[in-house]
């Protein structure tokens, strides 16, 4: 399982204290299931955030629903 949020701010804005604390939590009371990997990313002018929780990727053969790299975060389903 995996589910992912993706949240983005105008430039200048903040990501308000609470959105930032479920982006951040690596298990939010919010899921459905108990996930056993957590990603947190976000841009350089912290305008746009990825959060990412899966659980069982490695059992399905997938390792991971994501790949961050230098240039940016990519996700899939």
């Amino acid at each position: 399982m995996h589910t992912f949020a993706v949240v983005g701010t105008r430039p200048g804005r903040k990501l308000p204290p609470h959105v930032r604390a479920v982006l951040d939590a690596a298990a939010p009371p919010e899921l459905t299931f108990v996930p056993d990997d957590h990603l947190r990313w976000s841009d350089p002018g912290d305008c746009l955030h990825v959060a990412g929780w899966q659980a069982g990727a490695a059992h399905l053969g997938v390792g991971s629903h994501w790949e961050v790299r230098p240039s940016g975060v990519t996700a899939f389903s």
